[in-house]
């Protein structure tokens, strides 16, 4: 395996904060022989969750993600990445037991995005922005009174993308608090604006909001903060995907 060719397929987006490292993968641009390659760094664990899939596109798309997931973890870690040891909480949110990196990704459309961080708990969520059915019934149950109210100002195509620029910033928020989106989207707002915000619904976690974006037809967001709990003083520490290690087997 060309290793500087890995270290390609990982594009930096960059942001305005040093405490999260965000890097995009455009599927369509792997060869056959890498999709086939990186299915050999899963675990027995991954293969058991792949299997339990019966659409062969959905067990693909798994494999591809878990796959580069390990192989930018082991970047971090400096260790092979099928022997990374990978968890999941109640939630169904993946994490690195008793370990200090966080990350987290999301995949729409022809993209991957893998966040990661040291000291702070993160989220990520990219959408294509598509047709929706029913979308207003979607904006009512996701969108606070104010968001309602600007979505019905909004010309059909603006609806769209203000839709899922919503979306992706209280899903973002969701999963880097880990409990899933249930009682989340509606909660809280202030999302109106493109610029780096502070985020939190009444009472809850605290949280810093940036948005991004692959290409045009796409929104993103990435959601930290101190993970509930944890000292606030953590130090963070990020580095570039410069090389792989030894081991892509």
């Amino acid at each position: 395996m060309d290793f500087d060719l890995v270290a390609s397929i990982f594009n930096p987006i960059l942001m305005d904060s040093q405490k999260i490292s965000l890097y995009r993968v455009k599927m369509d641009d792997l060869s056959v022989e890498f999709k086939e390659k990186i299915a050999t760094v899963l675990s027995q664990t991954d293969w058991v969750t792949i299997n339990h899939l019966s659409h062969p596109k959905t067990r693909q798309k798994l494999i591809l993600s878990r796959g580069l997931l390990r192989l930018l973890l082991s970047h971090y870690l400096r260790i092979k990445p099928k022997v990374i040891k990978l968890a999941i909480n109640p939630w169904g949110k993946l994490y690195l037991p008793n370990h200090a990196l966080q990350f987290n990704l999301t995949h729409s459309g022809c993209y991957l995005v893998f966040a990661l961080s040291e000291g702070y708990s993160v989220g990520v969520d990219v959408e294509q922005i598509r047709p929706l059915q029913c979308p207003h019934r979607l904006t009512q149950r996701y969108g606070t009174p104010t968001e309602q109210t600007h979505w019905q100002t909004l010309a059909p195509p603006a609806q769209q993308r203000y839709f899922f620029e919503l979306w992706v910033a209280k899903e973002a928020y969701a999963k880097a608090l880990g409990t899933g989106l249930t009682g989340t989207l509606g909660q809280f707002s202030g999302l109106e604006t493109w610029d780096r915000t502070e985020i939190a619904p009444p009472g809850g976690w605290p949280a810093q909001l940036w948005r991004f974006t692959v290409a045009d037809d796409y929104v993103g967001a990435v959601c930290w903060g101190i993970t509930p709990g944890a000292d606030a003083s953590t130090p963070v520490q990020t580095q570039s995907v410069d090389h792989f290690p030894p081991g892509f087997h």
